[in-house]
């Protein structure tokens, strides 16, 4: 290793002394070649300076013989290759080089042109050649021109010369710092190589070594360290070996200390499995009731009341929620599934769900996947909803007015994976840059003045970093204060090993058809077109009513009509009820089917625009099978052509749903009165028949006397509990009519390894309290594997 370095400071102090040496020789050289022709260029200036008043005469009174004498001598000169003269019309008087009579020569050389065209003194070096020019005048008499060459050889011979100089000059110059650099290198090596041959023997277990060095520099100094870490070092040992007997009481009193905090964790985690359960159940009942009790008949200030109930109910649940996400994660007990699951109805579902929030306050909702995200993927759904309700809520409570936008794309892919980006942009307050420092932060807020106007526990935002953490992922956010954020984040999920979703047919009714989206917002727009033109429909777009008016009309006129026209209810200027009103009172135009979308419905709407002529009326955010089951439906509808039916059926999102209802029958076994009252209203309206039994037991009774299509089982219920009661169900000898009717845990208990606990049971799904109608639903609809006609899983992607 010594000589090593020893070499590399050898090369590296000759390459610097090599460097500097070929730099001043290079240099020299040049500057040498500069000086040598630039005193030339002068000395050759003077020279014909001196011919041109030595000849001045003759031109002047015509002395042609003289004149060709003077130009003769001028060859005693070595350096001047020709000399000639010229008249003023550029004819050659002499040249200096024949000692005949006169000659009328032609001006052939390009550089006795440019001196005729001069005023001035000219020269031009080309080759070893050297030619200078200048136009010859006495007082205001032009008498002609003088040209003279001169030979640079022996100027180059010069330069040649020094060149060779310099060079050796150089050569000794390097031979000397190789030598230098020989000495330097074993100077500095030596010194540093009898420190290494002592840190091997203090390596081998020689503790009475020392370094003796004579040098006062830095390398003296790393000797005198190094002794004094030899002494120490020994102490060390002796301080060790002391130690030894109290690290043995330490490591059984670490043991000890272990297994105590081992029991208080579980404690800790029965008691918050406890708790989950108690606070859970009945705020089922609550959230449940409250939700039954909106959509009756109620007046204003009691919807306010229950409203304002239920929105207090679900802050708790958010935060209860938090909070035990929080603890599973400092326990490190945070659970991940990894499942096969579609992310386009994911998205959608979220949407859905956060859309109703939005509503309230006025915002736009949308979100859009793009065409090469691969969706069939594996992974954790729910985890992945969690994150975007999280990121989504936030922006929808600090955002006034505008728009909310979920944007996936896709970032990187393999073959076997997905690395996929979801960005959350809001039109809300913005973060500044010194708030933006503490986002993600347990228990942080940006500002304590927005903490207490909008709510929040801090939690949310530090939980979904983690959350993203566990996905292989990134978080951040962009935000300018007053100018809205955009959250994003990334995931990295595996891709299934088939990527396409089912195929199905698109009715003819749907491809080809010529369909007008007219609205004002940029994102709707660009959204819902994507979706027509992947079903193979012949789509545009308008973004106000006057321009749609005239789309129509001349499609019309070209004998290609649009078939559909999808209006927003909020275009400014006209509105989209009466750009309806135009559309259906023009003769030309009026047998368009007419769609209207709103993200802001009002009760009376539907009847309006059924009374003008819209043949659907959807509210926004419409998902990519809502709005393909409402196409298909408005151009199945053997009534939409009538229009002398008045009182045709309008179609709403309510009456797609509708379509979708079965009467299956499910068993609901559950012990406590307001959830078995809440459940069978809930399922009741979802279009299910529904019995209920108390617990284990008379749910087995029943069971062998009826076969039912799902089982919906709480856990923890007085005589028996449903985990007891699944394991009995699954035998093949006990008397039930179908020992493999599905079963779903539908129970208030949220901790780590109870969803486990179920599935080692043997039921099939799980769906924690307050249970929420559209998981519910879709869970039920998944263990019936029930599919309709048209359903979200099968409509083609972008």
């Amino acid at each position: 290793m010594m000589s090593s370095i020893r070499l590399k400071l050898i090369i590296f102090t000759f390459l610097n002394i090599l460097a500097i040496g070929t730099s001043v020789s290079v240099y020299s050289i040049f500057q040498g070649e500069d000086r040598m022709l630039e005193q030339f260029h002068h000395r050759s200036l003077e020279t014909i300076d001196a011919i041109a008043n030595g000849i001045i005469d003759d031109l002047y009174f015509f002395k042609v013989s003289s004149l060709k004498d003077r130009l003769h001598d001028t060859r005693v000169n070595p350096d001047i290759i020709y000399t000639y003269a010229l008249d003023p019309d550029g004819i050659v008087l002499s040249d200096g080089t024949d000692e005949n009579a006169l000659r009328d020569l032609p001006l052939e050389t390009e550089f006795a042109e440019r001196v005729i065209n001069s005023k001035n003194k000219i020269s031009r070096i080309e080759g070893n050649l050297l030619e200078v020019g200048l136009p010859l005048d006495l007082m205001d008499d032009h008498l002609g021109y003088l040209v003279v060459g001169f030979s640079l050889d022996r100027i180059y011979e010069n330069i040649g010369y020094s060149t060779r100089i310099t060079i050796i000059i150089t050569i000794a110059f390097l031979g000397i710092g190789g030598l230098i650099a020989f000495a330097f290198a074993s100077s500095f090596t030596h010194p540093i190589t009898m420190m290494a041959d002592a840190a091997l023997t203090i390596g081998a277990g020689n503790r009475d070594i020392q370094v003796e060095l004579k040098n006062k520099d830095e390398i003296g100094s790393l000797a005198s360290s190094l002794n004094q870490m030899v002494v120490k070092l020994k102490a060390a040992e002796q301080e060790a070996v002391n130690y030894q007997d109290h690290l043995e009481d330490l490591v059984k009193k670490s043991r000890r200390l272990a297994e105590e905090a081992q029991t208080a964790n579980i404690a800790k985690s029965n008691f918050l499995a406890n708790m989950s359960h108690e606070i859970r159940t009945p705020m089922n009942g609550i959230i449940g009731m409250i939700e039954l009790l909106l959509e009756t008949e109620v007046n204003d200030e009691q919807k306010d009341y229950a409203n304002t109930v239920l929105s207090s109910a679900n802050a708790l649940l958010v935060i209860i929620n938090d909070i035990l996400d929080f603890s599973k994660i400092e326990a490190g007990k945070l659970e991940f599934e990894v499942i096969d699951f579609d992310l386009r109805p994911a998205i959608e579902r979220v949407s859905e769900l956060l859309s109703i929030k939005a509503k309230e306050k006025g915002l736009e909702f949308t979100s859009t996947v793009r065409f090469d995200v691969p969706t069939m993927l594996k992974g954790d759904p729910g985890r992945l909803k969690q994150i975007l309700i999280n990121l989504a809520g936030n922006a929808i409570k600090f955002t006034k007015t505008g728009d909310i936008i979920i944007n996936v794309s896709l970032e990187k892919e393999t073959t076997t994976e997905a690395k996929i980006k979801f960005e959350v942009t809001d039109s809300g307050i913005g973060i500044s840059k010194e708030g933006q420092d503490r986002l993600f932060q347990s228990f942080s807020q940006v500002d304590s003045s927005v903490t207490r106007k909008y709510g929040g526990t801090g939690l949310g935002l530090a939980i979904s970093k983690q959350l993203v953490e566990f996905m292989k992922g990134e978080i951040g956010v962009i935000s300018e204060l007053g100018k809205g954020s955009t959250f994003w984040f990334t995931a990295v999920f595996e891709k299934q090993e088939t990527q396409k979703p089912t195929e199905v047919i698109i009715p003819g009714s749907i491809q080809g058809k010529k369909i007008l989206y007219v609205d004002d917002n940029k994102l709707s727009r660009q959204l819902y077109t994507n979706y027509l033109k992947s079903w193979g429909c012949r789509s545009e777009e308008a973004d106000n009513a006057h321009q749609a008016l005239e789309l129509l009309r001349g499609a019309r006129q070209q004998n290609d009509p649009y078939e559909i026209a999808i209006l927003a209810k909020l275009i400014p200027g006209m509105n989209g009820e009466t750009l309806g009103k135009a559309i259906k009172e023009d003769p030309e135009i009026k047998n368009t089917i007419l769609i209207m979308l709103t993200s802001s419905g009002v009760k009376g709407d539907a009847a309006r625009v059924r009374k003008i002529g819209f043949a659907a009326y959807l509210t926004k955010p419409i998902n990519k099978s809502e709005l393909f089951n409402c196409l298909t439906a408005v151009l199945s509808s053997p009534e939409i052509n009538d229009t002398s039916q008045s009182e045709k059926q309008l179609i709403t999102r309510f009456t797609l749903e509708e379509g979708k209802q079965n009467k299956n029958h499910i068993l609901l076994v559950e012990d406590n009165a307001v959830n078995q009252k809440l459940a069978l209203k809930v399922l009741e309206k979802g279009g299910y028949r529904v019995d209920i039994a108390n617990n284990g037991k008379a749910a087995i009774s029943a069971l062998k006397k009826m076969e039912y299509d799902v089982v919906l089982m709480d856990l923890q219920m007085p005589e028996m509990g449903g985990l007891e009661a699944t394991k009995i169900i699954r035998e093949t000898m006990s008397g039930i009519i179908n020992p493999q009717v599905p079963i779903i845990a539908m129970t208030a208990h949220a901790m780590t390894g109870d969803k486990e606990k179920c599935e080692q049971a043997g039921m099939d799904g799980y769906v924690s309290k307050p249970i929420r109608k559209d998981v519910l639903f879709s869970e039920i609809e998944r263990q019936l594997g029930s599919k309709p006609a048209i359903s979200r899983d099968n409509i083609p992607a972008n």
